[in-house]
């Protein structure tokens, strides 16, 4: 009797390990499916593992462990590769604003046709805006990888970028915001010109002091202009009228025709005296005469058509030709035309030049300043 009496605890603890029950106070709850977790309904508890290794909970003991966050993967064991559950809930954040921002810079595209102001303002700015961001969080994200890495230097901020983010990275998902604002800043300030567009690089790369006439040119003119008897005086009045003026006609792109960039090719450039016009009608001229420093000696080298003057400018310089009128060519030529003072330059491009200094296959391609003579 004593001998049973003294195993019967023993018995009743291998029937209640046997059980795998524990007492309501400890806090174990009603079991859920098999080999999943009874508070988080996880799976991947068995005879291997004991404590869930998503939320820590100790089914046994009934209370709960710390968890290291790197062992939370083992709560999609089970799950296939392309189970959308996989994906961390910062990577959906991620995806969601970069999409969010393609969307606005199509948008855009759409909304304000090619040309407009509006469309080009909203493109640079966007752009400028993403590489300020971007700058701030990538020198944000040096300081964090030298404080781990110390042969980072600074030259690896443009160098090496990936590796100045990669301890970023690899701390994700503490670091998911300082990623997220970098990709979708780096992203603006990409489509602000690749998708948005519309920006004038041509204005862009034009800005700047308005270029002057070349230096043989003006000496030439000068020259001509003291070789002419008799005119010597009201050419230098009527050059001081106009003097300075250069800049007050801008070039101007009311249609794709007449920007730089698709202007037809020539071989050659030289900057002229526009000496003259042919009239078509009253209110329009066909083409200009020009002179040339040819050997440091003015000549008429041709004419060139009005197609690729843009309409306001071409009106512009009418109105100046024609309160500049003179009798006679301010430089000796067979051509006929209505002669103007020599004030106006501008350059043109052509393919060649004949024995008679004739250029051939002229295109207008800009209006320069107004020529001052030395004096």
């Amino acid at each position: 009797m004593t001998q049973a009496t003294q195993l019967a605890p023993e018995a009743d603890d291998e029937a209640l390990l046997a059980a795998d029950t524990l007492p309501a106070s400890l806090g174990f709850d009603e079991a859920g499916p098999e080999n999943c977790c009874p508070k988080c309904q996880a799976p991947g508890l068995g005879d291997s593992v004991e404590w869930c290794l998503k939320c820590g909970f100790y089914p046994r003991m009934g209370f709960h462990v710390e968890v290291d966050p790197q062992e939370d993967d083992f709560a999609t064991a089970g799950m296939s590769p392309w189970d959308p559950r996989r994906i961390p809930a910062w990577a959906w954040f991620l995806t969601f604003g970069l999409l969010a921002i393609l969307a606005e810079s199509i948008a855009i595209r759409f909304i304000f046709p090619v040309g407009t102001l509006a469309r080009a303002l909203w493109a640079i700015g966007q752009c400028v805006l993403g590489c300020l961001i971007f700058a701030v969080v990538h020198l944000r994200a040096y300081i964090d990888a030298i404080s781990d890495d110390a042969q980072i230097t600074v030259m690896d901020i443009l160098l090496r970028p990936l590796k100045t983010w990669a301890p970023t990275i690899h701390k994700l998902p503490a670091t998911s915001k300082r990623v997220c604002l970098g990709a979708w800043s780096f992203a603006a300030a990409v489509m602000g010109p690749a998708v948005i567009g519309g920006i004038p690089y041509h204005l862009i790369w034009e800005m700047g002091p308005e270029e002057q006439v070349a230096p043989n040119l003006v000496h030439a003119i000068t020259d001509a202009a003291r070789g002419v008897e008799g005119e010597e005086k009201p050419l230098d009045e009527a050059i001081q009228d106009f003097a300075g003026r250069a800049g007050d006609v801008e070039d101007k792109e009311p249609f794709d025709k007449f920007a730089p960039e698709n202007l037809p090719q020539r071989k050659h450039k030289i900057d002229c005296l526009i000496v003259g016009y042919k009239p078509a009608g009253d209110d329009g001229f066909s083409a200009l005469v020009l002179a040339a420093a040819i050997k440091n000696k003015l000549q008429v080298i041709g004419t060139v058509p009005n197609e690729y003057i843009p309409p306001d400018v071409r009106q512009e310089m009418l109105a100046r030709m024609k309160s500049m009128r003179r009798d006679e060519p301010f430089v000796p030529t067979t051509i006929k035309a209505v002669w103007v003072d020599p004030v106006m330059t501008c350059r043109v491009g052509y393919n060649g030049m004949g024995a008679s200094h004739r250029i051939t296959d002229p295109v207008f391609q800009k209006q320069l300043g107004d020529v001052e003579l030395k004096k």
